[in-house]
């Protein structure tokens, strides 16, 4: 649980968007993550963002530690 904690604190991911996320979804490369559908109440569904943040860990290493 801790893990889950941290990885939704560094990437400020609610629950329900940290369980959507699928491995094709991590561009390592890139260091940039997909999340569907992120929360936004107009808007129901469609709110696909990708996050990158150079100042932190790689996201894999963060889906890794899940």
């Amino acid at each position: 649980m801790t893990r889950i904690v941290k990885f939704a604190v560094a990437t400020a991911m609610r629950i329900d968007e940290i369980c959507r996320v699928k491995w094709r979804d991590l561009d390592v490369e890139s260091r940039m993550l997909l999340i569907r559908d992120r929360k936004d109440l107009p808007n129901k569904t469609g709110n696909d963002q990708r996050i990158h943040d150079p100042r932190r860990p790689c996201l894999s290493d963060h889906l890794a530690a899940v």
